[in-house]
């Protein structure tokens, strides 16, 4: 494996090991980090991706450039994910490059693709897992953010967003003081679901479509 000092070189690349980030999610939000002194040089950082876990793609470059949403396939599967970066370093001048670290983290994320024409509202269950407390569910398309305090483990919610209806399975119990008042929408195309607070979703809807 090279170190950091072997690329002080006139021209010098380092490809890193490959790291497995395999989940059931649809796709991820990506944040990168990477820190680095070009100097009197040039310096080019770059990852690939492999969406079957051996055959990768092209390397495509993340700094100095605007980068577009790279962990997501046309299948929407992450299921056997990897991907590694590349460093290239070439010196220009005096003053070698110096790359000083790498770093990434990952939030997984459904997606639900509205096919209609029209935004849709639709029926949602939430069951609260790993104990009682908060969730949050997050459209990242829209910047919706669906909350619920107070819920007890195991708890099923259901919430009708078209009707701003809410009933949860327990018994002589109301939660829409429990509830910031926000019903989930899915705009037309594509809509990145995240969430905080051990749930299972549910989600029932129907794309309705513009007569012609």
């Amino acid at each position: 494996m090279a170190k950091w000092s072997e690329l002080y070189v006139q021209k010098g690349v380092y490809i890193s090991k490959e790291f497995d980030v395999s989940s059931n999610f649809d796709s991820y939000i990506q944040n990168i980090a990477f820190e680095y002194k070009s100097n009197d040089g040039r310096t080019i950082v770059s990852i690939r991706i492999s969406y079957d876990g051996s055959t990768f793609g092209d390397w495509i470059q993340i700094n100095d450039v605007a980068v577009k949403e790279l962990f997501k396939d046309d299948y929407y599967s992450l299921n056997s994910c990897k991907f590694q970066y590349k460093v290239e370093m070439i010196d220009d001048g005096v003053v070698s490059p110096e790359f000083k670290s790498f770093s990434y983290s990952f939030e997984g994320a459904y997606v639900i693709e509205n096919t209609g024409d029209i935004v849709c509202k639709p029926e949602i269950w939430i069951t609260k897992r790993n104990g009682s407390g908060t969730i949050k569910l997050y459209n990242e398309t829209n910047g919706q953010t669906l909350i619920f305090t107070n819920l007890n483990n195991n708890e099923q919610v259901y919430v009708d967003c078209e009707n701003e209806d809410i009933m949860t399975d327990l018994p002589l119990k109301y939660r829409y003081d429990d509830h910031n008042n926000v019903f989930l929408q899915l705009e037309v195309g594509e809509n990145k679901l995240t969430g905080e607070g051990d749930f299972e979703l549910t989600i029932r809807h129907e794309f309705m479509m513009l007569q012609g």
